[in-house]
């Protein structure tokens, strides 16, 4: 291993992962936002869209590091990335020239059996994923509730409406395995007045996704209903791999999106 790639050898066979830091089990959830996330709310209010992922095998405490134990206070060490996001991003708000107009929306829906639910509605109204026909090549999710926010505290009573909706089970593995990808979506929109007089609208979005783990079916004990969604969470984080690893190579990928 060297500063920023892991070689891995199997006889003739070699393979090379690169990294751009490692964080060790002593790591606080502080100093793993502040390397990670911190430097993003910036470029969002810049008017920029960054996505942050949290990826790995059921059970390794992806859910922790995006939300922790408690949300109800930053005095919290076990606070995760999403409330110190939107504690930080309120803060950076304060500073901005007092002529710059801002507007904070938040939404939070979850990939569940290859279905996209709304968490902030309640009961999970199932949405719909369209190509998007203002930007070629996107995709939008028609009907989500993006509620407008104005403090830290009403993000997280929203955040814990959502938690509240979300696919979770028990299972050999996991005492609360979450069964779904989840999106949590800050946006930030500014509006201010150039030299010139003309008006200057900047959109910047920052997702937060806790994907839902890959888990070995005979190791956690998923039968049925339990298999048939850890199959799915499987193929679908086979296929984001295969997405991510085309846009990092500049090369073109073919998961389109179906309506759901």
């Amino acid at each position: 291993m060297t500063n920023n790639e892991l070689v891995v050898r199997s006889g003739a066979v070699e393979r090379r992962y690169g990294f751009d830091g490692v964080f060790g089990e002593e790591t606080s959830q502080k100093e793993v936002y502040n390397s990670v996330v911190s430097p993003l709310i910036d470029c969002i209010i810049a008017g920029y869209n960054c996505t942050v992922f949290a990826y790995g095998q059921t059970g390794t405490g992806k859910t922790y590091t995006m939300i922790g134990d408690r949300i109800d206070t930053l005095e919290d060490v076990s606070v995760g990335m999403i409330p110190r996001s939107a504690s930080h991003l309120f803060d950076e708000l304060e500073r901005i020239d007092s002529k710059i107009e801002h507007t904070v929306r938040v939404s939070f829906i979850e990939i569940y059996n290859e279905e996209v639910r709304d968490l902030l509605t309640g009961g999970g109204t199932t949405v719909k994923i369209y190509d998007d026909p203002e930007n070629r090549g996107s995709v939008c999710v028609k009907g989500v509730k993006e509620a407008t926010v104005f403090t830290v505290q009403e993000v997280n009573e929203l955040l814990q409406v959502g938690l509240a909706e979300r696919q979770t089970t028990s299972t050999n593995v996991n005492r609360q395995s979450s069964r779904s990808h989840s999106i949590f979506t800050l946006s930030v929109v500014t509006r201010e007045l150039t030299v010139e007089g003309d008006e200057l609208i900047k959109v910047g979005k920052l997702y937060l996704v806790d994907l839902a783990g890959s888990e070995n079916i005979g190791r956690s004990g998923s039968t049925e209903m339990r298999a048939r969604e850890a199959g799915n969470i499987n193929k679908s984080l086979l296929t984001l791999g295969k997405v991510i690893k085309a846009l990092a190579q500049k090369a073109q990928h073919e998961a389109r999106p179906r309506p759901a």
